[in-house]
């Protein structure tokens, strides 16, 4: 288990019979424990709902012809997403029910598992898995974080590899922000960027480079928080090493160090979130925003100056994007020896949340999101490309 990591919440929410033990495999070790009373005093709200749902993912006991296609909901160059039933569990209707928060539904659906589910088909390449997925796939399955896409199970056929997630209905944060008429306020500012912080600090404890952090790559729940998904690029350093060389990412979001092809490491995140920010509190990216052609990116993000428009006047927000777009990594705000407490402790995280943190919020679902997604959004039928032949083994 890692840091932060903890046991026994399902058979708190649930009143199932612990199943779980403990051993300890080091010299040393604190454990610390807590009562039912105080858990359920605590763990409440929109908390305990995205726990008992999380829970319930765990809940694997079928195979892939218990599934059923209900549409199409998203397709690419890595494959078809299908929005599936598990015809054991009953319609995925229930599921919303659950999420958007309706009492009657919370008591029913407590005790029952998770009934939809999304589908990636990826086709094998002379009947093996290709590599980026299994990597992918493999990330995945380590992650048990509330603001990581859940990956369920996987399933292979001679020709296909399926890749079972959570279902996240809320849309792209891309999306999300631009039904925002205006730039984003300082409070909503400080809400996204401050789920990002949590989960690129867990990422980076686990040595993993997620390289291609931007707002197509980051989705809403149901209640308006944010899920990361998409980890085809990203990439877990080995013991003992602290960098990589790959070029990789989108260019606008894309560290100066990875183009330069020198080595970089967990702090090329730091910048993609400095760009986000900018993006949040500007409307429009530092860095080559009216620009397409790559190299041309490549060259403003490594040699243009980071300029403001002068009616932005938030001098602590100002602080933070500074400090995470400082072209030298090492110097970069959350690179320093304190680490993402520099982040989090930064002026601006801090206005607004004096007694409870903003992060410690965050956590506990305590506020608000932004945008609350009114129903279930997914690609529209129009901007999905593919064939009949993607059709396959799934009823």
């Amino acid at each position: 288990m890692t840091k932060n990591s903890y046991f026994g919440e399902r058979a708190l929410l649930f009143d199932e019979p612990r199943t779980a033990t403990v051993e300890v495999s080091s010299p040393e070790a604190e454990l610390w424990s807590i009562e039912k009373s105080t858990f359920s005093s605590i763990v409440k709200g929109k908390m305990q709902q995205e726990l008992m749902h999380r829970i319930r993912l765990q809940d694997t006991d079928f195979t892939m012809k218990d599934l059923k296609t209900v549409r199409v909901i998203g397709a690419g160059a890595a494959g078809v997403v299908r929005l599936v039933m598990n015809k054991k569990t009953g319609n995925p209707r229930h599921v919303c029910l659950f999420f958007f928060g309706r009492s009657e539904a919370n008591a029913i659906l407590c005790q029952n598992p998770v009934a939809a589910y999304a589908l990636k088909r990826v086709r094998k390449n002379q009947g093996k898995i290709p590599v980026e997925v299994k990597r992918e796939c493999e990330l995945l399955k380590a992650q048990e974080h509330p603001f990581i896409m859940r990956l369920v199970q996987t399933f292979e056929t001679h020709k296909s590899v399926y890749i079972l997630t959570e279902l996240i209905t809320g849309g792209e944060l891309h999306g999300a922000i631009r039904e925002i008429p205006t730039v984003l306020s300082r409070a909503q500012a400080q809400f996204y960027t401050g789920c990002l912080i949590i989960v690129l600090e867990e990422l980076s404890e686990k040595n993993i480079i997620y390289r291609d952090l931007k707002p197509e790559n980051v989705m809403l729940d149901a209640q308006g928080y944010l899920k990361l998904i998409d980890f085809g690029i990203a990439k877990k350093l080995e013991e003992g090493k602290t960098r990589t060389f790959t070029m990789i990412g989108t260019p606008h979001y894309m560290a100066p160090e990875i183009m330069r092809g020198h080595g970089y490491g967990t702090e090329v995140d730091l910048w993609s979130l400095g760009i986000i920010l900018f993006e949040f509190v500007c409307g429009y990216l530092p860095f080559a925003d009216e620009l397409d052609d790559p190299t041309e990116v490549c060259t403003a993000v490594l040699k243009d100056p980071l300029e403001f428009h002068s009616r932005f006047k938030d001098a602590q927000c100002k602080a933070v994007i500074q400090g995470m777009l400082n072209r030298q990594p090492k110097k970069r705000l959350g690179a320093g020896m304190n680490g993402w407490e520099d982040i989090r402790n930064s002026e601006f995280f801090l206005i607004g949340h004096s007694g409870s943190t903003l992060f410690d919020k965050i956590m506990g679902r305590e506020l608000e999101a932004p945008v609350m997604p009114k129903g279930e959004k997914y690609c529209e039928p129009t901007d999905i490309d593919f064939t009949l032949s993607d059709e396959g083994e799934l009823g």
